[in-house]
């Protein structure tokens, strides 16, 4: 694969942004010519992936994380990668995530059916990513 076919956002772990990284990984999807319904299953699945990334399962957001697009003619691969830089302390007086775990396994359930392939792997230093592949 060629670097002309391949880049990436970093992005503040700040839930805000999540709408930054639906928009682009839309963007995206239309590069390749995929139809509306699938430029929509990529957008949803990005940002339970970035949900899952920033925030689930922990007492802080990340600091920031990584997206990922390859373009590959019929298909994008869409990595989310949480940011070495580790997590914040608590989640700067919002609500913690209480439900995290049944939030974060809908997400997941929600990517496995919108994606072709989804893998979640978690790093040696606790970091977490997510790599979710889409064909045309």
């Amino acid at each position: 694969m060629s670097n002309a076919n391949l880049f990436k956002l970093t992005i503040p772990g700040d839930p805000t942004y999540i709408r930054l990284a639906k928009k682009t990984a839309s963007s995206a999807g239309s590069l390749l010519n995929f139809d509306m319904e699938a430029i929509s299953d990529i957008e949803i699945a990005v940002g339970e992936a970035c949900k899952l990334v920033t925030c689930h399962n922990s007492d802080g957001w990340c600091d920031s994380y990584d997206i990922t697009w390859e373009l590959d003619g019929e298909r994008i691969v869409i990595t989310v990668a949480e940011g070495e830089e580790g997590r914040r302390n608590g989640k700067g007086g919002k609500r913690p995530c209480i439900d995290c775990p049944k939030e974060g396994d809908l997400g997941i359930a929600v990517m496995k059916t919108l994606m072709d392939e989804v893998q979640i792997v978690s790093a040696e230093r606790g970091n977490k990513y997510i790599r979710m592949t889409k064909v045309r």
